[in-house]
């Protein structure tokens, strides 16, 4: 089967220009480095906008190990696919300020995860 499009007006896609590391993170609260096929079906619900049935398919696609648990590196090629499909449709200033975004999560997350007293922000 083939995977399920990005609808063109997803309820959530604000949330798709995120870093996908964040993404993972918000659907995978404890740490395990996976997050249970119910979890994606949710999110490919609730914020990608796709039916019951391809939410189902999104997660089972995710589910490569068949163990009922989506990993970090199959989410990420997963929403690979997708970010291919919307920034199909992104102009250059766009996707300028896409990549910005995504580099200054990516730089807060750093700072934030620093030990204590080795931020590189200076007070």
């Amino acid at each position: 089967d083939p995977l399920p499009a990005l609808p063109a007006r997803a309820p959530g896609a604000a949330c798709l220009d995120l870093p996908t590391f964040v993404i993972f993170a918000c659907l995978d609260p404890d740490g395990t480095g996976s997050v249970p096929v119910a979890a994606m079906r949710s999110f490919a619900t609730r914020c990608l906008g796709f039916p019951l049935q391809a939410a189902a398919n999104a997660a089972a696609t995710c589910d490569l190990s068949g163990l009922g648990v989506v990993a970090y590196k199959d989410f990420r090629k997963y929403m690979e696919h997708l970010d291919v499909q919307r920034l199909t449709h992104r102009t250059q200033d766009e996707l300028r300020a896409l990549f910005a975004l995504r580099e200054a999560v990516r730089s807060v997350v750093e700072i934030a995860s620093q030990p204590e007293g080795t931020s590189r922000c200076a007070g």
